[in-house]
């Protein structure tokens, strides 16, 4: 049974277990005919007191499957060296017994020593074996999502030079710099130049999340006026919630050096304050949007809170992931990448603050809060 599995058995495993038992034919071999035929049937006991000796061939195979298979593995050394001890104590009964029947009985327990050692070592190097598959299977998935991720930013990076020379043109031909339009080319632009700016976002969102990943995204820490950069974020995008019939309201309780925030201005406003106001339009069919700041000790806390659709418990756990959705949020936001939160929280926490998300449940309407130091942090 024992040969059946070595011949069955492939690879380092095959060859590794062809080497050990390699080395404990010799040994056995050695030991059977200097301390047992040698002794007893030439009645010559002189080799008995050189019997470790004949132990070398296993403990030699042994080490040496363990190098040339790269086995060096802890577990491989301590079930190798279990094995030596339990045969090395075997022999030893079999060299201090002084009848034949008892020779016998013990050699027998030596034998057996020895296959089930056998076995346990080939229990081990699967194990090993397997292992380094897995490791090596997740080397490989690595460095092929490195390669995904350098094809991404690369079509992204092209994709935004056509749509940033598309809305140039888009956008000229609605202003009349290149004459006047009919009215149903006005109509057309009318209905592009959005699109574009949408399918610009969306590029733009898997170009910086890529970009973050890798690390390449550096962060100009500088004071700046938060409450001045929401208010003009907001005052950008009310005639879009006007436009759903929604009211969108603002709270900011102090002057305007309670709000002061070291950070990246541009980066925290379009992907942090904008990014979590546009969300809570977008996924809020009526009632209103909420935004406020609040200024606490040493902490600046922005919110949004909406009336919208709400988040399940498995929504909250996917939202700030790479390209995480709530469950029902692409039925009534079809433009999104599930890029813009993950990026989000990347950029607070670059500033060393949190941002996380609150809801009821489904129907509830949700809140948003990213919660920001007002000591300045370290340098990004």
């Amino acid at each position: 049974q024992l040969m059946k599995k070595l011949y069955r058995a492939k690879g380092s495993i095959h060859t590794a277990l062809f080497i050990l038992l390699g080395g404990v034919a010799v040994m056995f071999i050695l030991i059977i005919f200097f301390n047992l035929i040698v002794a007893t049937v030439f009645v010559n006991p002189h080799f008995i007191p050189l019997g470790a000796l004949f132990t070398f061939p296993f403990i030699a195979a042994a080490s040496y499957a363990i190098l040339r298979e790269n086995l060096f593995n802890i577990k491989v050394i301590s079930t190798t060296s279990l094995i030596f001890l339990l045969s090395v104590g075997s022999f030893a009964e079999i060299i201090f017994s002084n009848t034949l029947v008892l020779i016998l009985f013990r050699s027998g327990i030596f034998l057996l020593i020895l296959v089930f050692g056998v076995s346990l070592i080939k229990s081990v190097l699967r194990e090993v074996q397997q292992r380094e598959k897995i490791e090596a299977l997740a080397k490989e998935l690595e460095e092929t999502n490195e390669r995904q991720e350098g094809l991404i930013h690369f079509i992204s990076h092209e994709v935004k030079g056509f749509l940033a020379r598309y809305m140039g043109a888009f956008s000229g031909l609605e202003d009349g710099d290149y004459g006047a339009l009919p009215e149903p080319a006005k109509n057309l632009m009318s209905q592009l130049l959005p699109q574009s700016r949408k399918d610009s976002k969306m590029v733009m969102d898997l170009l910086q999340a890529s970009n973050l990943k890798k690390g390449t995204v550096s962060f100009q820490m500088q004071p700046f006026n938060c409450k001045e950069v929401v208010q003009g974020i907001i005052d950008k995008l009310k005639p879009s919630a006007e436009a759903k019939g929604l009211s969108l309201s603002f709270t900011a309780e102090g002057d305007d050096s309670r709000f002061m925030l070291t950070g990246d201005k541009e980066k925290l406003g379009d992907h942090v304050f904008q990014n979590l106001i546009e969300n809570s339009i977008n996924y809020t069919l009526k009632g209103a949007v909420d935004i406020s700041l609040v200024r606490e000790d040493t902490k600046l806390t922005f919110k949004v809170k909406d009336t919208g659709i709400g988040l399940s418990e498995e929504d909250k756990a996917r939202l700030f992931t790479e390209g995480g959705h709530g469950k029902d949020s692409i039925k009534i936001n079809v433009h999104s990448t599930g890029y813009g939160l993950f990026i989000a929280k990347s950029v607070v926490d670059a500033h060393h603050g949190k941002i996380w998300a609150e809801s009821d449940g489904p129907g509830t309407g949700s809140s948003f809060i990213a919660e920001f130091p007002t000591i300045p942090p370290a340098s990004v």
